[in-house]
């Protein structure tokens, strides 16, 4: 038996502890990897000049409608965004980093970027990028619908 689930399980276990022993996010009890990472793929959206709906929130986490609602409505709560009517449509609300949230986001990068820098010591580029298109080739099967 192959036992990549377990693997994959344990080195995803071990990104998180990397994360969470960081000062980032031991300082503050609110910041979590899954907020850290919704405030980053944000900012990144501004950055681009993109703003920001639930949906997309949904799309880029491959999570459904009310674990995303449960996720903003948290961090709404914890003051890292605020949701404003959009202008062009009312019905959409559109996600706005909050400056806690934007002074977060270069810490979280940074530490995001030494914990990958850590996990990839002794690598060369060909197997990042082998290591890449495996990690891609089984999110994609993963993703594929039961025939």
């Amino acid at each position: 038996m192959v036992n990549v689930c377990k693997k994959i399980k344990c080195v995803s276990s071990k990104i998180k502890k990397a994360i969470d022993n960081t000062d980032a996010f031991k300082n503050d009890p609110y910041l979590t990897n899954v907020v850290g990472w919704t405030i980053g793929f944000i900012f990144k959206c501004n950055e681009m000049g993109k703003e920001v709906f639930q949906k997309d929130v949904e799309q880029e986490f491959n999570i459904n409608r009310s674990t995303a609602s449960e996720l903003l409505t948290t961090m709404e709560g914890n003051g890292f965004i605020r949701r404003e009517a959009n202008k062009n449509d009312k019905r959409l609300k559109t996600i706005i980093l909050t400056k806690k949230a934007v002074e977060l986001e270069e810490k979280v990068k940074d530490t995001i970027i030494k914990v990958e820098s850590k996990a990839l010591t002794n690598f060369k580029q060909e197997e990042i990028e082998l290591l890449m298109s495996f990690l891609e080739r089984i999110y994609v099967n993963l993703d594929k619908k039961e025939e």
